[in-house]
């Protein structure tokens, strides 16, 4: 894996900081958390004792005093935690399926790209993610960058601009390296959610902070994570800074997505 191709790389600590976006996919996201105190609940739906706990507590104090008491959850298995509210259109059917023969047929790459990322960082990110992430991205094209979608074997003309690869492992290799160093140095701190993984809340803000965080700054839920689950009733930017809230996404979240593929894995 040749990192040192990298260009002029920007990092996404240094994206722009707008509230526009360029595409469907490229708005910048925002969710049902709007402040840098709010309390990261699992979506886990049968822990309903430890979601009471946190909806009474009525201080910063008590709010820790409970996650305390939750610590030793935090470790667990991530797959105890993907049943999240759905209310599925049928709509999304084709899409679906359509993504977990992806998944299927080139599951070796993400698990490859996985392993990359979890020897340079620490963490093991996991592979449906990286799948998710990949098919809101770029409807899971080997032949485009992971960063932006740009034609792999060229430098990259879209943001970030100036990056060259010419093989798709290498590509998001590196954009999940890099992006992992800022989600546990800047994105786990300020929302205060696992840096690891090892719940699917963690996962879900991962990919949300790395779409961008435009819906969140705006008071919106971000379709990019949240499209067919109930956390999302419609909202989208149709064009750059143009905010439609009777436009619905068209097509399931990396939380449909990460959940059908966690079933299947």
């Amino acid at each position: 894996m040749e990192i040192s191709k990298i260009i002029n790389v920007s990092v996404f600590s240094k994206k722009p900081n707008d509230n526009t976006t360029v595409s469907e996919d490229k708005d910048k996201k925002t969710s049902l958390f709007k402040s840098n105190k709010t309390t990261e609940v699992s979506l886990n739906t049968d822990d309903n004792e430890g979601i009471q706990a946190l909806n009474e507590a009525e201080n910063e104090t008590q709010i820790q005093s409970v996650k305390d008491k939750k610590s030793s959850k935090i470790k667990q298995d991530i797959k105890i935690e993907k049943n999240i509210p759905t209310e599925l259109k049928d709509s999304f059917s084709y899409e679906l399926n359509y993504v977990k023969e992806k998944y299927k047929e080139n599951k070796s790459k993400y698990e490859e790209i996985s392993e990359n990322v979890s020897k340079e960082t620490g963490v093991k990110i996991p592979p449906e993610l990286i799948c998710a992430i990949h098919y809101r991205e770029s409807a899971n094209n080997f032949d485009c960058y992971f960063q932006n979608g740009d034609p792999l074997g060229a430098p990259t003309v879209n943001y970030p601009q100036g990056l060259y690869f010419d093989n798709f492992v290498d590509s998001a290799t590196a954009a999940l390296i890099e992006h992992c160093n800022y989600f546990k140095n800047s994105v786990s701190p300020q929302y205060n959610v696992a840096d690891d993984f090892s719940t699917m809340s963690s996962c879900l803000e991962f990919a949300e902070s790395y779409n961008g965080y435009g819906y969140r700054t705006n008071g919106h839920t971000s379709p990019y994570v949240y499209s067919g689950t109930t956390k999302y009733s419609g909202g989208l930017y149709v064009s750059d800074g143009a905010y439609d809230e009777t436009a619905y996404d068209s097509r399931p979240g990396v939380a449909i997505v990460m959940q059908e593929l966690m079933k299947n894995s």
